[in-house]
């Protein structure tokens, strides 16, 4: 095959030449297209600031930058210049919007928005906003250990429950910085969404999402009775308990179980567990209490375990926490209880009695007891061997004088190694140092409890 040059490839070298051997000839430039040449660096930010409608402790700000493309910065704010905190925004098309969370009410803030460029950055002047106050109706919280500085750090999301309940988020000093009313639901849960950009309840017998400017997104009916807790996942699946009522043959009348409810984030598709399906029943395992109902095992805490994909549920009056497959259905272990898998170690038998909520690590657990037979709570811990089955105690701590929690309960390690526990009913949480001493507590206002307890180390994804 012949090659044959394209000359119109060859050409522009051929002009090219040919201005650099004709001596006192020029070279004709042509003229940039429009938008060829990039903006120069930016030198301001304008900035305006507004408090959120529902929650005027959070702020929305938006600015303007004269910049193309995409480029990331945030907005810093404190009080008197101290202890700065900043939201995260993307700038795009020379244009933002980021909401200041976690603000402490009636209370003067210093805001100041910087963008970041690939060889520049620009900064806007400092304005002060002043964030709206806590709604009259809610309770006062004091401390009576400890001080601000001896708090968790971080922030606290949970409820007040009682004639009107509430979403709230807590700072690490122990004061309400968020807040949405949801109602009379007995709502015992809030948490927010794995990313942090919405606050989810349970209440009621329904799931409410809200933005954390307090906008209502969205209300989802729950199948059956939805009740007590809920819990995400790590591949964006919301599970949460609810209701199933039975007439078993031979026990006498309907007898209320429970299911759990899987829930698609992306798709909405839901996926029913049932107990009734995955237990096996007996009628003198029903327990008879006040209700319309006997009641079956009452399930009453529900969290996801990421290191064996499985639903860790408690049962009340099974005194028991049932390891549930997420995949099959299948019953991995039980700690506690009659039927457990766990032996201990002594070849004693130191379970809690009527358990609340719970925090799985890899080899360890922490229960919050309720302590019904004894009418007092505690809170306790074991260390769990997997592959004997065996388990040994780790630690129990209880009040003095002694505190008798007779609904709901929580417990948590926090990153740094403390321990946060919730006693619900008698509206403390109490902050445990070395020893499980407590080194922070903060009580609610007589006539009001708490729900499950979440601490964050940030409100930001």
């Amino acid at each position: 095959m012949t090659y044959r040059p394209r000359l119109r490839y060859l050409f522009p070298f051929v002009t090219v030449l040919l201005a650099w051997l004709a001596p006192g000839c020029e070279t004709i430039t042509q003229p940039p297209s429009p938008g060829d040449d990039p903006l120069p660096p930016p030198d301001t930010i304008t900035l305006q600031t507004a408090l959120a409608e529902h929650v005027p402790a959070v702020v929305r700000v938006t600015g303007t930058v004269a910049a193309d493309g995409s480029h990331p910065g945030e907005v810093s704010y404190s009080i008197d210049g101290n202890d700065s905190l900043s939201a995260p925004f993307t700038l795009i098309d020379g244009a933002f919007e980021a909401l200041l969370v976690g603000l402490k009410p009636a209370t003067d803030y210093r805001v100041q928005a910087q963008v970041y460029g690939p060889d520049w950055s620009v900064e806007s002047e400092p304005v002060q906003v002043t964030t709206g106050p806590l709604p009259a109706e809610l309770p006062a919280l004091s401390l009576t250990v400890g001080t601000p500085e001896d708090g968790p750090g971080g922030f606290i999301v949970t409820t007040l429950v009682a004639d009107e309940d509430y979403a709230v988020i807590l700072d690490g000093d122990g004061e309400i910085v968020w807040w949405r009313s949801i109602g009379n639901g007995s709502t015992a849960t809030a948490r927010l969404s794995p990313d942090r950009s919405e606050l989810w309840t349970l209440g009621g017998g329904k799931l409410m999402v809200f933005g954390l400017d307090g906008t209502v997104v969205e209300k989802i009916e729950s199948v059956g009775g939805a009740h007590h807790d809920f819990t995400f996942t790590d591949d964006d699946h919301l599970a949460y308990l609810t209701s199933e009522q039975r007439t078993i043959e031979g026990c006498g009348e309907e007898i209320v179980g429970d299911a759990i409810v899987e829930m698609d984030l992306a798709t909405g598709e839901m996926e029913y567990l049932s107990f009734w399906d995955l237990l096996e029943f007996d009628c003198s395992d029903i327990t008879e209490t006040q209700q319309a109902y006997p009641i079956w095992g009452h399930a009453n805490a529900i969290d996801y375990d990421p290191f064996h994909d499985a639903y860790i549920v408690s049962f009340y009056f099974w005194e028991a926490l049932y390891a549930i497959d997420r995949q099959t259905g299948a019953v991995l272990w039980i700690l506690g209880g009659e039927d457990s898998s766990f032996r201990f170690d002594d070849g004693s038998e130191k379970w809690f009695a009527s358990s609340h909520q719970f925090h799985l690590l890899e080899d360890r657990i922490l229960v919050f007891d309720n302590g019904d037979d004894l009418m007092q709570s505690r809170i306790i811990g074991y260390e769990l061997d997997f592959d004997r089955l065996e388990v040994s105690s780790w630690f129990s701590w209880t009040t003095e004088p002694e505190t008798y929690v007779y609904a709901l309960g929580d417990i948590s390690m926090l990153a740094n190694d403390q321990v946060l526990s919730t006693w619900s009913t008698a509206g403390q949480l109490i902050l445990h140092g070395p020893n499980f001493r407590p080194v922070w507590q903060l009580n609610v206002a007589l006539g009001h409890g708490l729900g499950y307890s979440t601490w964050v180390p940030s409100l930001y994804p």
